[in-house]
């Protein structure tokens, strides 16, 4: 928001499309002789007055009021280029202003005005970074569930592709781990709340990145079973790693757990092989 005064002029003679300095109006909220409060083309908004022009009493704590919300509204809309809803949040915002220049005595009316345009704001930030973070993550396992049912009819290609049928299990595995990430991701989709002010890109980020995770911790999960490092009883049926990937994807501890325990399964048994080697030395010597 920016103010300032022009020479002596008449502002109730501004039209919306003129040119103010590097400024052109796009929606004027009010204009009188002395005044004028308009929104430009860059959706900011401007107050200019006369020289002369006395400001009301509460005007300054008013307008430093409305900066904090136009800051609120700048930091969710602009970002996105929300230009459309940003102007109408812009136009409700400057309203405040116009209730204060014509009737100096409503300034708890214009702070009430600002409060419930602020709430507002506020809610509409939350749900859009939470819708966009649902329907990436909806549009991404929609991709996945294609290509698991396309690798399931077209399995004798795949296999022969692959040159492996387990290869092939492990890569069922995978696809099932994303579809169990969107589980996860609907199951929490109640209490998302995300950052109103990172924008809808980075929770569309958020959405992709919880259906990746539960293809990685799907292909992880699957392999460790494989390998016999968890899960032994469930045998290395696909049907057992497909079931063990859908429960991996859906989780958000278990692969950094499994990741933990492989490390120190491995680690065990280079411990083996090392005294295993010493003995023999040891036998020899």
């Amino acid at each position: 928001m920016a103010e300032g005064n022009l020479p002596v002029i008449d502002y109730s003679t501004y039209t919306e499309g003129q040119q103010i300095g590097p400024f052109t109006i796009v929606a004027i909220m009010i204009k009188q002789k002395d005044y004028i409060v308009y929104i430009d083309d860059k959706i900011n908004i401007q107050y200019l007055d006369a020289p002369d022009f006395t400001r009301p009493a509460n005007f300054s704590r008013i307008y430093q009021a409305v900066n904090e919300v136009e800051m609120m509204a700048d930091l969710i809309f602009r970002k996105d280029k929300f230009n459309k809803k940003l102007q109408q949040y812009k136009e409700n915002i400057a309203q405040a202003l116009v209730e204060v220049l014509l009737n100096d005595k409503d300034i708890d009316m214009a702070r009430r005005h600002l409060r419930l345009v602020g709430i507002k704001i506020k809610a509409e930030g939350f749900e859009r970074i939470r819708m966009a973070y649902l329907l990436t993550a909806f549009t991404v396992t929609a991709f996945v569930i294609a290509s698991l049912v396309t690798v399931w009819i077209f399995k004798d290609f795949f296999v022969t592709i692959l040159h492996s049928e387990p290869v092939y299990n492990l890569l069922m595995a995978a696809l099932t781990g994303g579809i169990g990430g969107f589980i996860s991701c609907f199951i929490r989709f109640r209490n998302y709340r995300g950052n109103i002010f990172a924008g809808t890109r980075m929770h569309m980020f958020d959405g992709f990145f919880r259906i990746f995770y539960g293809l990685v911790a799907g292909f992880i999960a699957s392999l460790a079973v494989k390998a016999n490092v968890v899960g032994g009883f469930l045998g290395n049926s696909a049907v057992s790693l497909i079931f063990v990937a859908a429960v991996a994807g859906a989780s958000e501890f278990f692969v950094p757990s499994l990741v933990a325990k492989m490390d120190s399964s491995f680690i065990n048994e280079a411990n083996g092989n090392k005294g295993k080697d010493n003995n023999d030395k040891d036998n020899k010597d």
